[in-house]
């Protein structure tokens, strides 16, 4: 059963299906916008699971070193005007500054991996 048919399922039941309505409304607020943005997790990963695989762990500790800061502030700072949807927004725009950062360790080391 999704969401919609539980709504109309608990209809005579205002209590439940308000509470329903509510998970709905504030779920769909936060996944909307995430689901949009999940390709740059796996982007993150894939960058992650090469520098892991050459040995340079400094890479993945400096970019989640990097992103996570950028999620709480933005998340933080955001909060009072986007409510749930400023959790969405700092993750992305962590993501983002992650992928930057590992995009430019790539091209500096990641092809040649000795000279770091």
């Amino acid at each position: 059963m999704n969401v919609d048919e539980a709504c109309e399922f608990f209809e005579s039941v205002p209590s439940i299906r308000r509470k329903i309505e509510t998970l709905r409304d504030v779920g769909l607020s936060y996944i909307r916008p995430m689901a949009c943005f999940y390709f740059m997790a796996g982007m993150t990963h894939t960058f992650q699971g090469y520098f892991r695989g050459i040995g340079r762990l400094k890479f993945t500790l400096i970019g989640t070193l990097i992103q996570i800061p950028v999620r709480v502030i933005l998340t933080y700072g955001l909060i009072s005007r986007l409510e749930l949807k400023s959790v969405a927004v700092g993750t992305v725009l962590g993501w983002a500054c992650m992928i930057v950062f590992d995009i430019y360790a790539y091209r500096k080391y990641g092809r040649n991996f000795n000279q770091i």
